[in-house]
């Protein structure tokens, strides 16, 4: 791995950024919750803290990227920033009627794509897996009342 320093963008910073505000707004109103109800929360938000320290290290204890010497165009209206802002509404509108996993299968490949993702095999597979992750740790295991799409007898 070189430890070259990325120079940083800000639209990458968008995602996190929401994420970010969703988690302060949810234990803000979950001040008064049980322990119990609460310990999930509270570990995923542990481990997300331990991961953005992780990625917040790279970019702090990497040298710096030589600067070339060509200088960027402008290219007009950029579209990757508005499909990450779109794509979060999109997700949220489009639960209630396809539920919880496909719904989330679909908006994290998008979003991986347009955080130009190196393979779609891999972005669906990426995608899949944390949608998995995600439906064991809030429907299963928090016994959670997502939306969830019903093909016949079975519920995804």
């Amino acid at each position: 791995m070189e430890n070259v320093k990325k120079r940083f963008n800000l639209e990458e910073a968008i995602v996190p950024g929401i994420s970010l505000i969703f988690g302060i707004a949810y234990f803000v109103q979950t001040t008064d919750a049980s322990w119990v109800a609460i310990k999930w929360a509270y570990a995923l938000a542990i481990l997300t803290a331990i991961l953005w320290l992780g990625v917040v290290g790279v970019y702090v204890f990497s040298r710096s990227e030589k600067s070339s010497t060509s200088e960027e165009k402008p290219t007009g209206v950029k579209v990757k920033p508005l499909i990450i802002l779109v794509a979060p509404i999109l997700y949220i509108t489009l639960m209630p009627y396809i539920g919880f996993g496909l719904s989330s299968l679909l908006f994290l490949t998008l979003l991986f794509r347009c955080l130009d993702g190196r393979s779609w095999v891999r972005n669906i597979l990426i995608a899949f897996t944390i949608t998995a992750f995600l439906y064991v740790a809030m429907i299963l295991l928090m016994q959670m009342a997502l939306p969830r799409l019903e093909i016949g007898s079975f519920l995804l």
